[in-house]
């Protein structure tokens, strides 16, 4: 033990005596809890076992001080949060209910009452995993107390998946339940039994938030919220930001974080050579949502999803390399996030009575945004979002400089970037989130029967493209016209025309009937070299193909590979290290 530590058990201490008197609790009723008196360095304490189901001991607390700016509480080395009582909980399934509190002394009080209680650690500190204790129970207590542990603990109850059985109870000029009995021990119960009859159900709480969320909401974002092409007005202040180049994949990506709030999300994946600019078009879009949107990771490791307890329903996970994709498990969990929009997976761990096993549940729906430098990624995936293609051009790199150099030159055709000009923009997805989420498309089998169905991965695009549609009318909800069941209703020139110009160009590169602008570039730049070439020579070279694009070799690389790729070129002397050395032209022509 340091000597700081020493210094503060020297400085504390109470007895078990001491502290059933200040909760007024009977001692034999606490050493019937296994609670009782030890010393540490000489000084007194109060040890608290933590017991799991099976009356086995998982965790010790030791109560140091009444004092609340005291030591008050410290852990046995080695000890686990967990939840104190899960040894009574067969008493709570009988009754069909049960109190979450704020500790042991809350639940002594309402034991000694006869009242089922649990209690957290901590007031923040919940794990989802700890839902299972509560099987069979129907009713669920759960006392907030007036301050910020309330508050935390309303949080977590609100995300937990016992939410729509918890009613939330808040005593009567008492902090907690202990402060209840020691204001008056003989009327506890019955000022109890009066706070769990008023206790309100979590969802009307949640309602009734909801609805004051959104007003305020509204009244932040009305002006953009009935502005006729939101999108438009989007790229203007995208633009404005001094991202410049990126406007019709950054609306499309606006749209795709929109389509959360479906029980189908669309996810993107961003493609283009290293410094081609795609973090920061994720970065410049994703400023104009809140954070709750979004869930961003630069790495992951294979298992990550699955163990997170980070809320993945109805929000975006932003992984900035897709090469954590890579791995099997990853790649496995992110398709049934996105494609069965939940994550069910069964395992066997580890515990003190052998192996056992888990079931890990992680509800969607959910999306992706991820970026690569790879021309192609997983197969199973790769269908599973659409690929847009970041702009390698040296006029967009011009523009790009352009844009960076007004920042610092003192101009004020730059706004400030400090987020002030995009709270309508938050206000405007809290409204959303909070508006009416239903969306038809009357002429949607109109749409497919003029789509020709040349290419399989056309199923799954046809339903991507219509998500769009319903996010766009999403958007501009506030303007839209409602059926007789007021759901909102999307048209074939407000909505399914703009998606469709922003879209059509990489639908068709993704079945394969249009060629990418930048394959036809390159393979006419190696066309060319070719035919300046002495005959001797056997082909183009990566830098040759560089130069007279006027891009970086990498781009270069990038063009050639996914050329290749498509049957427009071949390079027959690649190295095992992959590398490409001389560049010819491939049996496929352009149509």
């Amino acid at each position: 033990m340091t000597a700081k530590l020493m210094g503060k058990a020297q400085a504390a201490g109470i007895t078990l005596k001491q502290y059933a008197k200040s909760k007024q609790l009977p001692v034999d009723f606490l050493q019937r809890q296994c609670i009782t008196q030890v010393f540490i360095l000489g000084t007194p304490a109060v040890k608290i076992p933590y017991f799991d189901e099976h009356s086995e001991e998982a965790a010790v607390q030791f109560r140091h001080s009444m004092s609340k700016d005291g030591w008050r509480f410290s852990w046995r080395k080695g000890s686990k949060p967990c939840l104190y009582g899960l040894w009574r909980l067969k008493k709570a399934r009988k009754e069909g209910h049960i109190a979450i509190v704020g500790g042991p002394s809350d639940c002594h009080t309402l034991w000694l009452h006869g009242v089922p209680a649990i209690g957290v650690p901590a007031a923040s500190n919940w794990s989802e995993s700890w839902t299972k204790y509560f099987d069979g129970i129907d009713q669920i207590f759960l006392v907030v107390e007036p301050d910020k542990g309330g508050d935390a603990m309303l949080a977590w109850a609100r995300k937990s998946a016992i939410r729509e059985r918890v009613k939330v109870v808040k005593l009567d000029g008492a902090k907690d339940a202990s402060a209840l009995y020691l204001q008056n021990p003989d009327r506890f119960l019955k000022r109890w039994k009066a706070a769990i009859a008023a206790a309100r159900p979590l969802r009307d709480i949640a309602a009734d938030e909801k609805a004051a969320e959104a007003k305020a909401a509204w009244k932040q974002c009305k002006d953009l919220a009935t502005e006729e092409d939101i999108l438009d007005e989007f790229a203007e202040t995208l633009r404005q930001r001094g991202a410049t180049g990126i406007g019709r994949i950054a609306k499309i990506l606006y749209l795709a974080l929109v389509s959360r709030l479906f029980k189908r999300v669309v996810s993107i994946g961003l493609k283009g050579p290293s410094s081609g600019g795609k973090s920061f078009a994720v970065d410049s879009v994703l400023a104009f949502f809140p954070k709750d949107a979004y869930y961003e990771l630069t790495a992951m490791s294979d298992k990550a999803l699955a163990y997170s307890e980070e809320p993945l329903s109805h929000r975006f996970v932003v992984l900035y390399e897709a090469r954590a994709l890579d791995n099997a498990w990853a790649a496995y969990f992110i398709r049934s996030l996105l494609s069965e929009g939940h994550l069910i997976y069964e395992t066997v761990e580890k515990t003190p009575e052998g192996l056992r096993a888990r079931r890990i549940e992680r509800a969607g729906p959910t999306g992706l945004i991820t970026t690569t430098t790879a021309v192609s990624l997983h197969p199973e995936n790769e269908t599973r979002y659409i690929s847009l293609r970041v702009n390698d051009s040296p006029a967009q790199t011009q523009r790009i400089i352009a844009a960076e150099a007004l920042k610092v030159c003192g101009e004020d055709t730059v706004l400030e970037n400090d987020g002030d000009d995009l709270r309508p923009w938050h206000a405007l997805q809290i409204w959303l989130k909070c508006a009416e989420h239903r969306v038809v498309i009357p002429a949607a089998d109109v749409i497919g029967e003029l789509i020709p169905p040349v290419a399989v991965r056309l199923r799954r695009d046809f339903s991507t493209i219509m998500s769009l549609v319903q996010a766009h009318a999403l958007l501009h909800q506030a303007s839209r016209k409602r059926d007789n069941k007021g759901r909102i209703i999307a048209t074939l020139e407000e909505d399914y025309a703009i998606v469709r110009d922003l879209v059509k160009g990489f639908i068709a590169e993704a079945a394969e009937r249009a060629v990418p602008k930048t394959v036809r570039e390159t393979v006419d730049a190696v066309s060319k070299i070719i035919e300046e070439m002495p005959s001797a020579v056997a082909g183009a070279t990566i830098r040759g193909i560089a130069d007279r694009l006027g891009i970086d070799r990498s781009a270069a690389h990038r063009r050639v590979r996914e050329s290749i790729a498509r049957g427009f070129l071949t390079s027959p002397e690649e190295t095992k290290q992959g590398k490409i050395t001389q560049v010819r032209l491939g049996d496929e022509t352009f149509n």
